[in-house]
C-alpha cells in the first residue's frame, strides 16, 4: 500500500537554476528516488 505525504520543502531560485530542499526524516539515502521530466519533478521514499 502507497502513503502519499508532503513533507516539508524548499524550493529556490538562482539564476539558471533551481535548489530543492526536502525533509525526509528516517529514511535513507539509498531508499529515495528522484524522477522529473519536462514538467515536473518526483519524489519517491520508502520508509
Amino acid at each position: 500500500e502507497h502513503q502519499i505525504l508532503s513533507p516539508l520543502s524548499c524550493l529556490r531560485e538562482y539564476g539558471t537554476y533551481w535548489l530543492l530542499e526536502f525533509d525526509l526524516p528516517l529514511v535513507n539515502k539509498k531508499d529515495i528516488k528522484i524522477t522529473s521530466d519536462e514538467n515536473s519533478i518526483s519524489v519517491e521514499a520508502k520508509l
